[in-house]
């Protein structure tokens, strides 16, 4: 008995994650009133012109709770063999249509074994919704483009590691000051420090993105305004 009770302080000691002063349950939903509302409600909030797989619904319709000017924007989450563990794009109708009139799809990776190793559906909650919350920070980054830019930006990104790294740390300052700072750290510290993410792509993830100290600043820095 003792010897349980022993085990599970010890893993709780170590699913807690410091934030500041603070320390942060990232293995559990957070305690705000997003996840005490029923999906219905929050569908009939967020869920406007969205396509959301059943099994992640809640936890994009909390990330999508953060992002009033999309509550019109139609987005559509779907699963594709991508090497990355989400992915937002316009659809391909863009370049023939007005920025203002883009549809979005976020891919999820349905074969992590073949590229990153790590399954979405493993992640915990609250990291989930700090996933989705960068991806949705995408979409809000795209919308100051027009075509031709937006071209130029894929073309960009696909070739420049330095200019990857611009855009993804300015998408996750975009998710930190949409107040999602806490589920931003909390999916990092899970990639890092917990999934069985491949090392490859750990590395890519350090490379690119901010990291839990700079987001621990990012978002002391929003605190002192």
């Amino acid at each position: 008995m003792l010897k349980n009770i022993f085990v599970l302080l010890f893993l709780s000691f170590n699913f807690l994650t410091t934030f500041g002063n603070v320390k942060i349950d990232c293995f559990a939903p957070r305690l705000f009133p997003d996840t005490c509302t029923s999906i219905e409600v929050l569908r009939e909030q967020f869920g406007k012109n969205k396509i959301i797989p059943k099994e992640i619904e809640k936890e994009c319709l909390i990330a999508l709770s953060h992002f009033p000017e999309l509550a019109e924007t139609p987005i559509e989450f779907i699963y594709s063999p991508i090497k990355f563990t989400m992915q937002t794009q316009p659809k391909m109708s863009f370049l023939f249509h007005h920025e203002e009139h883009w549809r979005y799809k976020i891919q999820i990776n349905d074969k992590p074994q073949r590229f990153t190793k790590l399954d979405f559906k493993d992640i915990p909650f609250l990291s989930r919704v700090g996933w989705v919350g960068h991806e949705l920070s995408h979409i809000i980054d795209y919308q100051r483009f027009n075509v031709r830019q937006m071209i130029r930006f894929g073309i960009g990104y696909g070739i420049a590691g330095s200019y990857r790294k611009k855009v993804e740390r300015r998408v996750d300052k975009i998710a930190i000051h949409h107040g999602l700072g806490r589920e931003l750290y909390c999916a990092v510290n899970y990639m890092q420090n917990f999934s069985k993410a491949s090392e490859k792509y750990k590395a890519a993830q350090k490379k690119h993105y901010l990291s839990l100290s700079e987001i621990d600043c990012e978002m002391e820095c929003i605190d002192k305004k």
